[in-house]
């Protein structure tokens, strides 16, 4: 799959109301363990990350 692959089905789930964003929206959904696959943009910070990772 390459990247325009990739953008497209994110905008797929996006429209199908299917994707989560934000720092607190998705931790809270690792949390309740209703993601399935969590992203994590290359520029976040360091204490986005410890927290995603944990």
């Amino acid at each position: 799959m390459n990247k325009q692959q990739a953008l497209n089905l994110l905008g797929l789930a996006q429209r199908a109301n299917r994707l989560t964003a934000g720092e607190g929206f998705v931790l809270a959904a690792i949390r309740d363990q209703s993601a399935k696959l969590v992203l994590v943009a290359s520029d976040a910070s360091a204490n986005t990350r410890k927290k995603v990772f944990r």
